[in-house]
């Protein structure tokens, strides 16, 4: 299967003081933990209360780190005569030390932050962050979820926000891992990120009643590459069981197949598949014999063998062609007179 994607929660933090930023604590030494930045995706995810409930865009802009933010979804919340707005930015790089800074476009009370490192991501485009949903209630509930659409594999990611309006805890859906949740501590204010690493449309929590927003992330996890096995002549060639050892096989595949045919450069397929399912991490030796395979080689024959790697949504690869002779039919029914 491709990487999945790994998640780790890097930061959290609360203010209280009306102010137009937030910044979160210093990190360093992040460079030298990242040599691969365009597998990583940073997500960071604000909430401010604006005192003016007609400002509809509270969060302006993200930055820090030398990497270049681009917001990805804003949901707002317009209530007891303010408006809440959860906000995430994305970025993908090697990122040199320090702080990030959210900037909102007025001063904002009760801001929080979260911030999210998404390892194995395929993030040559849009930071590998697929899709993104939000959704809100101003009524008073215990439950929420954001909708997604079909997603674009099955190893891609799922990532979610909460944020409700009460100190209490949020509980992400069944499936999830939370990275943490972060309470005001007396401020009515409390914040959640969740991941799991498949597929959710409705990436969602439950909590104690509360006006609440909640948005969803897709998180495209790293193409697969298969590489095609090196097989080579086993231990124990006789009449009856032809042995063949397995190198280079790549443990990233779902299974693998054996084929067999007396034609030499032949291109696998049904007619010459012998061994099917075979176990992704081969330990030992593939032997082909009356027992293992649809049908026992004949002694005395020359076969071609070759060993095809399998991975869902990625094109099969097949090693290099094995050629062996199995030995002479050993005699039967000898008589010593």
């Amino acid at each position: 299967m491709p990487n999945p994607v790994v998640s780790t929660h890097l930061d959290a933090l609360y203010a209280a003081a009306s102010s137009a930023t937030i910044v979160s604590n210093a990190i360093g030494s992040l460079s030298s933990a990242e040599p691969n930045g365009a597998t990583r995706t940073y997500v960071v995810m604000g909430v401010g209360r604006s005192t003016d409930p007609s400002n509809n865009r509270t969060a302006s802009s993200a930055s820090g780190w030398g990497l270049t933010w681009t917001e990805e979804i804003e949901e707002p919340l317009p209530v007891e005569g303010a408006r809440f707005t959860l906000a995430v930015y994305r970025a993908t790089g090697i990122p040199s030390s320090g702080a990030v800074t959210m900037t909102f476009s007025g001063n904002q009370q009760a801001r929080m932050l979260h911030i999210v490192e998404l390892d194995s991501v395929d993030a040559a485009a849009t930071d590998g962050v697929v899709q993104s949903d939000g959704n809100n209630s101003t009524a008073n509930v215990t439950a929420l979820n954001a909708t997604l659409a079909a997603f674009g594999s099955v190893d891609n990611a799922t990532v979610g926000f909460c944020w409700i309006r009460r100190d209490g805890n949020i509980v992400p859906e069944a499936g999830y891992t939370e990275l943490d949740e972060l309470q005001s501590g007396g401020d009515a204010n409390t914040t959640d990120v969740f991941w799991r690493n498949d597929n959710d449309l409705t990436p969602g929590a439950t909590f104690g009643s509360a006006k609440c927003i909640v948005v969803g992330l897709e998180i495209k996890a790293t193409s697969a590459s298969l590489t095609a096995a090196t097989i080579s002549a086993g231990v124990g060639l006789d009449d009856q069981n032809v042995p063949i050892a397995v190198a280079s096989e790549d443990t990233g595949a779902d299974e693998h197949e054996l084929h067999r045919s007396t034609t030499s450069g032949f291109t696998p397929g049904v007619g010459t598949l012998i061994q099917d399912a075979i176990a992704a991490d081969i330990t030992a030796q593939l032997v082909d014999n009356a027992a293992n395979s649809t049908s026992a080689p004949s002694p005395d024959t020359q076969y071609h063998y070759k060993l095809v790697s399998k991975l869902a949504g990625e094109s099969d690869v097949t090693s290099n062609q094995l050629t062996l002779k199995t030995a002479p039919a050993r005699p039967t029914n000898v008589q010593v007179t």
